[in-house]
């Protein structure tokens, strides 16, 4: 039986263990990969390993930052950490001396194992230093942590967009940045957190700089502004910008549903913002605070044929 309704978007998120998926040329290795990839007791070893022989015999260039190697022994002696206490905290439990020789076992056979895999890849090692001053813009803009912003900042750096991962929260960054591969059973939920990271991604990037704190995190949300007008019900209530004197709507209504085509309706908000807001008294101040909405008005517009 056949599924009903639109075929899913894949948003720029593939799943590496399908088997029609291709290696890409080139490609940014991600710690979770090659831990999965490592330790034979994982969930999603056998995956994580074929993408890995799938990258050995395509040839494809693997970059990984050098600070991989790092986050790979500390991956494993929080393994050791969590077999031997799986419910305590690992900050309670990690000088526990008890664990230590079953630690040391996994830190020699990971590192084993890596360097056996280094050998059949055609890879290149990303110093920090070098993509280190694009970490804080990322983190910032992305919320990424910081040694996921790292990550970020190698494939802006090297130009490539292909990112093996099974971390989803990667998604926050856009598919021109990022494409992401990732094991099945990821799949779903990295798609659903790009699609909610995405529509937010899109009006910040056709509204203009100077308006993009004000709509973004100001006193009204960006849904109120991308979606004015709801296709059932128009918003009674309404509110004033302390900001910006502006009379905008707001209420539930006003972002349930967006209008999907360009319409009479949307030029009739437009001019409902310009009308209903432009002072009575004349004079400089009106005529750069009538500017100002008709620049504001423009920008919503724009967001909303954005985020069709």
């Amino acid at each position: 039986m056949t599924g009903r309704g639109r075929p899913v978007l894949p948003r720029g998120v593939y799943t590496f263990d399908a088997p029609t998926w291709q290696p890409p040329q080139a490609v940014v290795l991600d710690t979770s990969v090659v831990v999965e990839a490592l330790l034979p007791n994982q969930p999603e070893h056998r995956a994580c390993l074929g993408v890995l022989d799938q990258l050995a015999a395509a040839r494809s260039t693997v970059l990984y930052k050098r600070l991989l190697e790092i986050e790979l022994w500390e991956a494993t002696f929080n393994l050791a950490l969590r077999e031997r206490h799986p419910r305590k905290n690992l900050r309670q439990i990690r000088y526990d001396n008890r664990i230590r020789p079953r630690a040391a076992r996994l830190l020699r056979q990971a590192h084993q194992a890596w360097q056996k895999t280094l050998a059949t890849l055609t890879s290149s090692t990303i110093e920090v230093s070098e993509v280190a001053g694009a970490v804080p813009r990322l983190m910032q803009e992305y919320g990424l942590q910081s040694y996921d912003a790292v990550h970020a900042a190698t494939l802006l750096a090297t130009g490539i967009t292909d990112l093996l991962t099974r971390d989803a929260g990667f998604a926050t960054l856009p598919p021109r940045l990022a494409t992401l591969h990732t094991t099945h059973a990821r799949l779903a939920g990295t798609r659903a957190r790009r699609r909610r990271a995405g529509v937010r991604t899109r009006v910040k990037d056709v509204l203009m700089p100077e308006l993009v704190d004000v709509i973004c995190y100001g006193n009204y949300g960006w849904r109120d502004m991308v979606s004015p007008i709801s296709s059932r019900a128009e918003p009674s209530s309404r509110y004033s910008s302390r900001s910006s004197g502006l009379d905008m709507p707001s209420g539930r209504s006003a972002c349930r549903k967006p209008v999907r085509t360009a319409t009479a309706r949307e030029a009739t908000f437009r001019r409902r913002i310009i009308s209903e807001s432009t002072p009575k008294a004349a004079g400089p101040r009106a005529q750069f605070a009538k500017s100002a909405r008709d620049v504001l008005a423009t920008c919503v517009l724009r967001a909303h044929e954005a985020v069709q």
